[in-house]
């Protein structure tokens, strides 16, 4: 993709096997992609080799530009200027019928130019002809969340897993009115998170969660897995812009902006903190990206961390805007037995650095220029293994990993 500010695959990447072949397919948008005189409107690629959105058992291919202009010839229309529609993306069986439906979100999408946010779903069906235009105002009379204050941002990142759709608000703010009306002492981007449970078979309740701090932005990144076994199923909450308390040279410090990310048991009674994990750099943002998949297929969920500004420079007497080692890291922290409770970024080996994600991690993604931001969004594709006559890996999926930035 050649265009200017086209930020293609930004934020907005997913997979899912929703084509029901077997294999993980892959969705991409553009939410900066711009035209003469329409400014980053964006655009999103969703690939028919994605969704099989006519349910006629072929991989489809579509292109959809609704947030771009309203050309007769674009096959998704949406009239608003920097909508931003597609600005995440993902799978999810909204309406229970057995098949994916593709779930798409717009940020700043407001009734009044308010910036509330909404997600929407353009549902697998097998009526769809071979050239057809959807209007996304169709969409939402079908189905939609609509975020819950103005400026929230609601839709910045959603995610579908197994019957779960999460959905991110990362400037919602904690009102000091009950009414909620501006007030000076209102909790700005404290963040919150929107968990719904459309048909899972996992006992993950809805629910939406709260940041508690300003400009933390709780729940820019979420999901769940089975990290420690089978049994105990784990929701993590990303707090990118988190304040981190740790040591340099034994020295006390505050890391501005490190980030955390916090592990919580999902149990009868309620959410149980049982882990987490903080980033070791100033303004790292540490945690915008988590993941929890089976890398290694030894039946645990694996959980992925990015760091998209980690910098290198720990001293930062050079500016942000100079340094050029503001590469990104993807932290890896296996699934198991081993897998941590309480400080889980914190050990005897930091030797004076701490918090220290890089010596608690299994596994860390470092790339090779600078300025990748490596971390910004990765994707976990599986394929068969090639070894099938071999008994003891005939279980084993081979995985393999595409991390993202927002550079390339």
């Amino acid at each position: 993709m050649r265009e200017q500010n086209m930020f293609f695959n930004t934020l907005a990447l997913a997979s899912g096997d929703v084509d029901s072949d077997g294999f993980q397919d892959l969705i991409v948008g553009a939410p900066g992609y711009s035209k003469t005189k329409l400014p980053q409107t964006g655009k999103v690629f969703t690939l028919f080799a994605v969704v099989d959105i006519n349910l006629d058992g072929v991989l489809d291919v579509a292109v959809g530009a609704p947030s771009h202009s309203n050309d007769e010839n674009d096959p998704m229309k949406y009239n608003p200027d920097l909508c931003r529609l597609g600005t995440s993306l993902g799978v999810v069986d909204v309406d229970g019928d057995g098949h994916d439906d593709l779930v798409i979100s717009d940020q700043y999408y407001g009734p009044t130019n308010n910036q509330t946010g909404v997600v929407t779903a353009l549902l697998s069906r097998g009526t769809y002809k071979e050239q057809e235009n959807v209007t996304v105002e169709g969409l939402l009379e079908k189905w939609k969340l609509v975020g819950h204050q103005d400026n929230g941002w609601f839709g910045a990142s959603v995610r579908g897993k197994k019957g779960v759709l999460m959905t991110s608000e990362p400037f919602y703010r904690k009102c000091a009115l009950p009414s909620c009306p501006l007030n000076p002492k209102d909790i700005q981007s404290a963040g919150a998170v929107s968990i719904n449970n459309i048909g899972s078979k996992f006992t993950l309740p809805n629910m939406t969660l709260n940041g508690r701090d300003e400009f933390d932005m709780t729940g820019y990144s979420v999901d769940y897995g089975f990290p420690y076994d089978n049994s105990s199923l784990i929701l993590a909450i990303s707090v990118p812009e988190a304040m981190v308390y740790g040591e340099i040279l034994t020295i006390p410090v505050k890391l501005r902006r490190a980030g955390t990310v916090i592990l919580f048991n999902v149990t009868k009674n309620g959410l149980v903190q049982v882990a987490h994990f903080d980033g070791d750099r100033n303004l790292a943002m540490f945690g915008s990206f988590i993941k929890f998949a089976d890398l290694n297929g030894d039946g645990y969920d694996d959980l992925l961390i990015g760091a998209p500004l980690h910098s290198d420079d720990w001293t930062e007497l050079i500016p942000r805007f100079l340094n050029i080692d503001e590469d990104g890291r993807l932290y890896i922290f296996y699934g198991g037995p081993s897998f941590p409770t309480g400080n889980a970024t914190y050990t005897k080996e930091c030797l004076g650095f701490s918090p220290c994600p890089w010596k608690t991690a299994g596994d860390m993604i470092i790339p090779v220029s600078p300025k990748a931001y490596i971390g910004r969004v990765a994707e976990v594709l599986e394929y068969p293994t090639l070894y099938d006559n071999i008994d003891w890996l005939k279980s084993v999926k081979k995985r393999s990993m595409a991390a993202t930035s927002a550079r390339n």
